[in-house]
């Protein structure tokens, strides 16, 4: 019979719980974020992000955020060398679409914090900018549009005063 470990208030930190993974390439499987079309807001996919997501009557799942800390891939931009990510699948197309995706709202989030707002700030003005759209049309419509080059345009870019306080 397998050994469980037994969580105290000493072990039941997530800091304590990665401690204990001895094979984070499973990971994947319970703790991946929902496709863009599980989520009602920004603001529920900014939550799983930075608080992890609930899961009713059970707990909570780690935020996203620690879990690409301890296992994601890192890389020094002048060297471009650095270590590669254990916890999503590797050359799986379906997986790498579904990280991009859920990365790119985290990346605006972080953008407008980084422009002087506050996370909750930024997440609300992505969710009024989203209005009545579904999060993948919003996404559809930020994106920058690829040429047949491979190249993007402008057209898919937040507004310039989006980025400002209000």
């Amino acid at each position: 019979m397998p050994q469980y470990p037994q969580f105290t208030p000493h072990n039941c930190s997530w800091t304590a719980i990665f401690e204990m993974v001895k094979q984070p390439c499973f990971l994947w499987a319970c703790w991946h974020p929902g496709n863009l079309g599980e989520y009602r807001s920004i603001k529920q996919l900014w939550a799983t992000w930075h608080e992890g997501t609930i899961i009713d009557s059970v707990g909570q799942m780690p935020p996203l955020l620690l879990v690409e800390q301890e296992w994601g891939g890192t890389r020094n931009p002048s060297t471009r060398k650095g270590r590669r990510q254990t916890w999503r699948p590797h050359n799986d197309t379906n997986v790498r679409r579904q990280w991009s995706q859920f990365m790119f709202f985290v990346t605006q989030v972080n953008s407008m914090m980084g422009a002087g707002n506050h996370a909750s700030e930024a997440v609300r003005i992505l969710d009024e900018q989203r209005g009545s759209m579904t999060v993948p049309q919003f996404h559809s419509k930020l994106q920058p549009k690829k040429t047949r080059m491979g190249h993007t345009t402008a057209e898919g870019s937040l507004p310039s005063n989006s980025a400002s306080p209000t």
